[in-house]
């Protein structure tokens, strides 16, 4: 499961990399083919980024103690829905959900505009991105999830009961979302901003990720 995660938090670094390029190559004349590159681009990292999490999930279920995240957040005693909900126990479990979340938010930000506002989406997917290679950056050479131990021990400490509450499991998925729907309004604000299409289409388009960020 590390390498797996490790590969697939790389690739997605790659990406976002790839996506920005793309994007800002595509504000060009004749540039609507590297767009849509660059938009794949953001539904591949929003791929891996769910492979990654994936692999995380399957370590916390199967008591994979060879995971630093799965021994000092889990035990083989912990109930699944507790096991599951220890990710965003650590900081880097909790970066990893937030990639998580934001890359969703980013695909469905593309994919609801892949037929409006073109003028807008290249400076968008290349500020979404920017955010993502900074949260990929970190889990892949500051704070990885998927760090190993030298030494697997033979039970993990288990998950702070203050954390085994179904508000503490919900709260923090929450949270981060309201906090990515404001990314995605913050993208779209300088998309409207440097191209110059501060307008009512541009309105229509940030409203429901405003409110809806609010909201959560």
């Amino acid at each position: 499961m590390s390498i797996l995660g490790r590969a697939a938090l790389l690739l997605a670094l790659a990406a976002a990399l790839y996506a920005i390029v793309m994007a800002l190559r595509g504000r060009r004349p004749g540039g609507r083919a590297l767009q849509q590159s660059a938009e794949r681009a953001v539904y591949g990292v929003f791929a891996l980024t769910s492979l990654a999490i994936g692999a995380m999930f399957v370590a916390l279920l199967s008591d994979d103690f060879s995971l630093r995240n799965v021994a000092e957040y889990t035990s083989s005693t912990l109930s699944a829905p507790y096991k599951l909900t220890a990710l965003w126990a650590s900081q880097a479990g909790s970066l990893l959900l937030w990639a998580w979340v934001f890359s969703g938010f980013a695909a469905l930000a593309v994919w609801t505009n892949r037929a409006r506002n073109r003028e807008l989406m290249p400076v968008v997917v290349a500020s979404l991105m920017g955010i993502a290679v900074f949260f990929f950056a970190l889990l892949s050479f500051v704070t990885s999830p998927f760090e190993t131990l030298a030494q697997a021990p033979a039970e993990g400490r288990g998950l702070n009961p203050l954390l085994q509450d179904i508000g503490l499991a919900i709260h923090p998925p929450t949270l981060y979302a309201g906090y990515v729907g404001l990314s995605v309004a913050f993208s779209l604000a300088m998309g409207a901003l440097l191209t110059n299409q501060v307008n009512p289409s541009f309105a229509r388009v940030m409203r429901p990720w405003v409110l809806g960020a609010w909201v959560l």
